[in-house]
């Protein structure tokens, strides 16, 4: 028995070591000034809309380089709310070191389509279907969309990362981009998403000169998979320059038209 309350008593005099020696540091970090700012910018997708010199003109412009202030005096929620504010900017992690070194980490947006619209008006959407607007500094080199497109507002929530409800021919764009983007297959050969007039998505490759009639998302796996297996089977036959035009929107066919021909069922 008495071994056991010297255990437990020895347990509880660690335990409170321990917290006394956190709350000693805690109290150290905050006393100490910020010696050096470390800022990493996340460039997984090979997008450069961000640089590290942005962000020190950016806490130039609060009025605020943080050097030489002191850690507990930096506000750190805020500095994150606002980093996050830019269109540009995911999400930003700012926190601090006991030897007085700040670190902000940010993750940029990744747009995987840029609109340009009959307004003329032009923009990215990103992956999570977020608005970006364009960046004097740097273009990315993406699936690009144009043509009867009206309803596209440029919206961009400030207060949420969450996906936007994109409805109609937003959300039919946003959601082939997304297919697209996602198959690399699909991603080397499509480059551009044409509106018609009618409302019928168009898809135009990156080799030939012929258009592809998606119509709309719907079944959009199973047009895709008809697609690649005439590309394969087909293409190969009677060559890349020989068709105007690859329809998709019937069930269970496809059909083509070569140039100045007849339409040719598959």
């Amino acid at each position: 028995m008495k071994k056991q309350i010297l255990h437990i008593a020895s347990w509880i005099l660690l335990l409170s070591g321990i917290v006394v020696l956190l709350g000693f540091a805690d109290m150290q970090q905050g006393e100490a000034v910020c010696q050096k700012l470390n800022i990493s910018i996340d460039t997984n997708h090979g997008n450069l809309f961000i640089e590290e010199s942005d962000i020190r003109t950016f806490l130039r412009d609060q009025g605020d380089t943080l050097i030489g202030k002191r850690l507990k005096d930096i506000n750190i929620g805020m500095l994150e709310k606002l980093l996050r504010n830019n269109p540009y900017i995911e999400n930003a992690e700012v926190y601090s070191t006991i030897d007085g070194e700040v670190y902000i980490e940010i993750i940029q947006r990744n747009p995987i389509i840029r609109i340009f619209n009959a307004l003329n008006d032009s923009y990215y959407i990103d992956e999570h279907g977020m608005y970006m607007p364009l960046n004097g500094k740097y273009t990315a080199r993406i699936l690009v969309a144009n043509g009867n497109i009206y309803d596209m507002e440029k919206v961009f929530s400030k207060d949420s990362l969450s996906t936007d409800t994109l409805n109609g021919l937003k959300g039919e764009i946003f959601k082939l981009a997304q297919f697209i983007n996602k198959d690399a297959f699909w991603n080397a050969c499509i480059e551009q998403i044409y509106v018609a007039s009618d409302a019928q998505i168009e898809l135009i490759p990156k080799i030939g000169n012929h258009r592809i009639i998606l119509g709309d998302t719907s079944k959009m796996q199973d047009k895709f998979n008809k697609l690649h297996l005439f590309y394969k089977t087909k293409m190969g036959n009677t060559g890349w320059k020989d068709y105007s035009e690859i329809n998709l929107t019937y069930d269970n066919q496809i059909v083509c038209k070569l140039k100045e021909t007849k339409d040719i069922i598959q």
